[in-house]
Order: C-alpha cells, then structure tokens, then sequence
C-alpha cells in the first residue's frame, strides 16, 4: 500500500482564503491540527474549545511562524455551513480531536468520508473522489515537484500531542 499523498502544486495569496471552504492542516510535517476556514472564517476546534478567527489571521500565524501548512479548497459540494460541526464539540475531551468536525462536515457531504479517522486518510480520499478543486503547501521543506507525503499517526499520538499542547500552555501561565 502507497503512502497517502498530494500534488500541493498551487500557489496562493491570503485574499483566496477569503472565498470557498478549506481544510488547513498546521504543523503538517509531524501529527497536525486540522481546521476548517469557510468564506474567510476559521473554525478550530482546540484544546480549551472552540475558535473562530479571520481567515488573515490564521495567514499573518503561518507566515510568521513558519509553520508548515497544507491548504486544500474544496469543491463547491463543500460549501454548506461548517459551524454546527464544530459547534457539537465543546472542547478536546476523552478521544475528541481537532479532526472530528472536520470529518463530518465533509461526510455531510461526502458520505464515504465518514470511514476516515485522521486527515492523511481523508484527502486523499477526497482527492482521489475530485473533490478538492485545489491543494497548496506552505513552509513545506521539498520542492513543489514532488508530492506531500502525510505524516501517519495513531490515537495514541493524537492523545500524547494534545496533553504536550496542554502542559506547554499551563506552563506558559506560570
């Protein structure tokens, strides 16, 4: 079986986060935070709730940061409203991740995406299905000949990532 991959041959400025619905993956070259951004919005489920912020925002954090970053906008299919996926989650509790709402709003849509557990199944299966109209990478070392090859993960890494980003900001309030 082949690695999951994507062509992340797109190139794209902030003001195209401005239009269509995306699923951003942050921090993708390790187990990534996975967010929705619909028609400049991003919706992101986090470690102490839920979060919405312009689509600028989430831009100026990547560049600054250099975090490394796959963009995917979908296809028009995806365009229904993504609030009340993440809005069915409070918070990361017991095995809820950032994933989740991401899934089902795509499943709402797309029902084979409901078979998926982690994101480094989901687009290629979305990409594979023609549902992403467009796929960019940003902060990705590698040129952009080649394919972005996903990180693979467990629940069991989802958990220890989640705890690590909940020590590092109780150690911050100190």
């Amino acid at each position: 079986m082949s690695e999951p991959s994507l062509e992340c041959t797109a190139r794209i400025q902030a003001q195209a986060l401005e239009r269509g619905t995306w699923i951003v993956v942050l921090k993708a070259d390790q187990v990534p935070h996975v967010a929705l951004l619909q028609r400049g919005v991003c919706f992101s489920l986090e470690h102490d709730g839920n979060h919405r912020y312009p689509a600028q925002k989430l831009w100026r954090l990547i560049e600054s940061r250099q975090i490394p970053t796959v963009l995917c906008r979908l296809t028009a299919q995806a365009e229904g409203s993504v609030a009340a996926f993440f809005e069915a989650f409070d918070r990361l509790e017991g095995d809820a991740n950032c994933f989740l709402p991401v899934r089902d709003h795509c499943a709402s849509w797309f029902p084979a995406a409901a078979a998926c557990d982690f994101v480094f199944q989901l687009i290629p299966l979305l990409d594979s299905a023609g549902k992403i109209e467009l796929a960019a990478s940003v902060n990705l070392p590698g040129g952009s000949g080649s394919p972005y090859v996903f990180p693979q993960y467990d629940q069991t890494e989802i958990r220890a990532r989640i705890a690590a980003v909940r020590r590092s900001v109780a150690g911050a309030g100190d």
